[in-house]
C-alpha cells in the first residue's frame, strides 16, 4: 500500500508519497499564498488546495494512492455559505483581531473554569475570539455562515464532502470541551455562536471516508491534526514521558502525559492541554530559536560562513567547554512560561577577549536553558520527560544536540527524517488501514533515529551552575522592559 502525507505550515505546503517499506515515491514542496483583503493578510486557502490537488495528481501519477492525511498548524479557520463559497478567508494565528474580544471572555467568563473545559485561556490567537471580532465588525457576513473549518479541517472536506475536525485541531479553536470531546455548546451559547456550523469531532486517525472527487480511485482520507501532534507522532513520541523538540525557527517542545492538568496558574503560564489519544500533551515555545542563530549570523559573524562551518570553528575553538557568557534568548519577547511579548534580550560577562565563536556557542546554551526551564515548571504539574527526541533543522546541528543533552542532563535522540509531520500523516495512514496493528508497530518501521547524543557528565555540573544564574535573569532585567514601556506611554 501507499501512503500520501501532506504537511501544511505557514510559510509551505510539503507532500510526500510512502509505501509500507517507508520508501518515498513522490515528494513535493511548494510555498503557502497569502491574499490581501482590504489591505489585511489572510491565507488563500483556495490557492493551497488548488496546489494540493496537484500534488495529488503528480503523485497518482507515479503510483497507486491508498490513503491520504493531511497535518496542518491550528487556529486559522475559513467560513463558508450554504453554498460553500468562501465569507472569510483563514486570518494568519499571529493576527491580533480578536484581542478585545478575548479580553471581554476573560472580564465574563471565570477563566479557572474556562481552562478546565478548553484546557485554554483567552488569547486572540484563538479561533473563537477571531470569530467574534468578525460576528461584531461583520454582522450581515456573519449571519451567511453555515460551516467553520480550520485549514486541514477544509482540505479533507474538499476532498470528501465530511465536515469533520479531529480533537488537536478542535482544541486550537479555544472553544472544545477537552473531557466531552465535543465543541462546548455550554459556552457557545454564553457567546451567542451556533454550534452547529462547527465540525464533527473525530480521533485523530480515524478514516473519514473516500475521495469524492475524480482525483482518485477508491483512496481513504485519514483525519491528521494539528501540526505539533503530527510532528510528535512522526517522531515516535508516542507514549506519556516523551517529548520531541522541534527546533525550528520558533523552537517547540511538546511532552507527552496521562491526565489533563486542570491548575489554571499552569494556563497563565501559556500552556495548555492537548488531547493525544488516551493522553494529553503540552506545547512550551520560545519564540527565537533558529531565529536567533540566524540573526546572530547576520549581525555578528562573518556572513560568509555557513552554520555549519561556524559551528565546526567554534568547536575547534572551545574544545566543547562551556562558555562563561550568558545569553537570554528573548530576542522576540518571551513565550512560555513568562509570557512577556515586551521582554528583551542580553548577552552578558562579555569581555574584550571574548569571540564571536563564545557567542554563539553562548546563544545556543541560552536557548537550552530556555527549554530547560520550561521542563523544569512542568514538572510542577506532574509532566516529567525521559525521552527527548529532537527534529526541524537546528537538530542538524551537532554541538547544539550536545550543549541540549548536557544542560538537560538526558540523551537526546535526534530524527533521520526531519519531516516528521509529513511521517506522522503517513503512519496515520497505515494504522487506519490496519497494515500495522497500532501506532507503536507503525512508529517502528517509519521512524529512524541517529546516533544518541549521551550527555558530558564532565559539563553538567558546570551547566547547572550556569542554568541557576539563568533563571535569575529575566527578573533582574525585566525592569529595563518595564521602564521602556513607562518611557514609550509617558
Amino acid at each position: 500500500m501507499n501512503y500520501l502525507g501532506i504537511d501544511i505550515g505557514s510559510t509551505n505546503v510539503k507532500c510526500r508519497l510512502s509505501d509500507d517499506n517507508h520508501v518515498i515515491l513522490y515528494t513535493s514542496e511548494k510555498t503557502c499564498q497569502m491574499i490581501e483583503i482590504d489591505q489585511q493578510m489572510y491565507v488563500d486557502i483556495e490557492k493551497i488546495y488548488i496546489e494540493i490537488e496537484q500534488m495529488i495528481l503528480e503523485a497518482s501519477n507515479l503510483s497507486a494512492i491508498d490513503a491520504i492525511s493531511v497535518s496542518s498548524f491550528g487556529e486559522s479557520f475559513v467560513l463558508l455559505d450554504e453554498d460553500d463559497q468562501i465569507i472569510m478567508h483563514p486570518m494568519i494565528y499571529t493576527d491580533n483581531r480578536g484581542l478585545e474580544e478575548a479580553r471581554e471572555v476573560k472580564r465574563d467568563i471565570d477563566i479557572a473554569h474556562l481552562y478546565n473545559i478548553t484546557g485554554t485561556t483567552p488569547q486572540s490567537l484563538y479561533s473563537i475570539y477571531k470569530l467574534l471580532w468578525f460576528k461584531k465588525n461583520h454582522p450581515s457576513e456573519y449571519n451567511k455562515v453555515v460551516k467553520f473549518m480550520q485549514i486541514g479541517d477544509y482540505i479533507n472536506y474538499r476532498l470528501t464532502g465530511k465536515h469533520v475536525t479531529d480533537y488537536s485541531l478542535a482544541s486550537r479553536s479555544g472553544i472544545f470541551d477537552l473531557t466531552k470531546k465535543e465543541f462546548s455548546k455550554t459556552l457557545l451559547d454564553k457567546l451567542n455562536i451556533n454550534i452547529d456550523i462547527f465540525p464533527n469531532p473525530l480521533q485523530t486517525g480515524s478514516i473519514i471516508g473516500v475521495v469524492h472527487t475524480s482525483l482518485l480511485d477508491q483512496c481513504q482520507v485519514v483525519v491528521g491534526g494539528h501540526d505539533q501532534v503530527m510532528a510528535a507522532i512522526g517522531s515516535g513520541a508516542i507514549h506519556h514521558h516523551a517529548a520531541v523538540d522541534g527546533m525550528g525557527t520558533v523552537e517547540c517542545l511538546t511532552p507527552i502525559f496521562r491526565h489533563k492538568v486542570e491548575d489554571i496558574s499552569m494556563g497563565l503560564k501559556g500552556y495548555v492541554n492537548v488531547p493525544f489519544f488516551d493522553d494529553y500533551c503540552t506545547y512550551m515555545f520560545n519564540y527565537t530559536g533558529g531565529s536567533l542563530v540566524q540573526w546572530a549570523k547576520k549581525n555578528i559573524f562573518n556572513q560568509q560562513l555557513t552554520e555549519k562551518e561556524m559551528e565546526v570553528l567554534t568547536i575547534k575553538h572551545n574544545h566543547f567547554q562551556p562558555t562563561k557568557l550568558l545569553t537570554l534568548p528573548y530576542f522576540s519577547g518571551a513565550a512560555t512560561p513568562n509570557q512577556n511579548i515586551n521582554a528583551k534580550g542580553s548577552i552578558i560577562n562579555l569581555t574584550s577577549k571574548t569571540t564571536s565563536y563564545d557567542i554563539y556557542q553562548s546563544i545556543l546554551e541560552g536557548l537550552a536553558f530556555e527549554m530547560k526551564y520550561n521542563l523544569e515548571i512542568a514538572k510542577h504539574y506532574g509532566i516529567k520527560i525521559d525521552k527527548i527526541i529532537a527534529s526541524g533543522g537546528g537538530s542538524n546541528s551537532r554541538l547544539w544536540l550536545q550543549i541540549k543533552a548536557d544542560v538537560f542532563n538526558q540523551k537526546i535522540y535526534p530524527l533521520e527524517d526531519n519531516e516528521s509531520g509529513i511521517t506522522g500523516a503517513i503512519i496515520l495512514c497505515a494504522v487506519a488501514l490496519k497494515k500495522y496493528k497500532d501506532l507503536g508497530e507503525a512508529v517502528e518501521q517509519f521512524v529512524k533515529y541517529k546516533e544518541t547524543v549521551q550527555p558530558n557528565n564532565d559539563h553538567i555540573k558546570a551547566y547547572e551552575k550556569q542554568y541557576q544564574k539563568y533563571i535569575k535573569l529575566y527578573d533582574t532585567l525585566q525592569q529595563f522592559s518595564l521602564e521602556e514601556e513607562e518611557n514609550h506611554v509617558t
